[in-house]
């Protein structure tokens, strides 16, 4: 029996499925994650670069496809870390720059890359990027590296002033993905970092708990939901149900600040990154919607 292969995918859409004019469109660049950041419950990470990436040619015929048949130029990437390679992004901006419409499409990227490869930032933008999601999760130094992102504390303010304010003038929307319960954060700490965002207007950002389970029985789980202990955290029960603790805080705590800031953000944010290329399916232009407020 042949196994399905990402790079050699052929995927089309049929009438059947119902297509709309102008609908945006997921589309399956690839499969996959280069990086293993401790907190991800994804079963495929740590993958080796540039494997599991589809073909560009199968991509543009995908593309040439979808606006032949319904006009669609609006898209979702489906892809961990759409930017995770140098080779993937100049191969996949050269391809877009040679289909005979232009494209929109939201991506997940990882910005201490952006960082490390000057030029991309603007291939994107020119390839068609109307918004992302960047996963920051920490500001401080400790529980940047307990999660193997040290380059948020490092370099993370700086630069995304720097991407949102010059690089992409403010024309480019993001996401960003805080997280509440990294040791050695407190509350005071999330409090600074909700500060720092909100002067600094960044456009949109969302808090989460720390999330790490006891239940490793199936391919879902992180490597903080396998060797929790050995990253600080201790269990307690509430109510019956375990939960994780530190001498800092505990998984109630964590979802409570989450909630508590996400509330306070909401005037300050604009609508969720990938939120205008659903919304474009209904009519809306993406270019001032992404923009709206919350």
């Amino acid at each position: 029996e042949k196994k399905f292969n990402i790079c050699e995918s052929k995927h089309r859409w049929h009438k059947n499925d119902c297509i709309q004019p102008n609908e945006s469109l997921p589309l399956e660049t690839g499969r996959g994650c280069i990086f293993k950041c401790r907190f991800c419950r994804f079963p495929n990470i740590g993958k080796t670069k540039n494997d599991y990436v589809r073909s560009m040619e199968e991509l543009k015929n995908e593309m040439i496809d979808n606006y032949n048949n319904w006009g669609v130029t609006n898209y979702y990437m489906m892809d961990e870390t759409f930017n995770d390679t140098s080779v993937k992004v100049e191969t996949f901006c050269k391809m877009v720059s040679e289909l005979p419409f232009k494209i929109n499409y939201w991506a997940h990227l990882r910005i201490d890359l952006l960082w490390a490869n000057p030029g991309h930032a603007e291939l994107l933008e020119h390839s068609g990027l109307a918004s992302c999601f960047f996963g920051i999760e920490s500001f401080n130094e400790e529980a940047s590296m307990l999660i193997n992102k040290g380059w948020s504390a490092k370099h993370g303010k700086e630069f995304l002033k720097k991407l949102w304010n010059d690089i992409w003038d403010r024309r480019i929307t993001f996401r960003l993905g805080m997280i509440a319960g990294l040791p050695p954060d407190t509350k005071e700490s999330c409090e600074e970092y909700q500060k720092w965002l909100i002067e600094n207007e960044m456009p949109d950002w969302r808090w989460f708990s720390l999330f790490i389970s006891r239940d490793i029985s199936g391919p879902w789980t992180s490597e903080f939901d396998r060797n929790s202990e050995k990253y600080g955290f201790e269990w307690i029960l509430d109510n019956g149900k375990p939960i994780w603790k530190t001498k800092y805080m505990n998984e109630i705590d964590a979802r409570n600040i989450a909630n508590k800031l996400n509330s306070e953000a909401l005037p300050h944010r604009v609508l969720n990154s990938w939120t205008p290329i659903e919304r474009a399916s209904l009519g809306y232009d993406i270019a001032t919607d992404k923009f709206t407020k919350e």
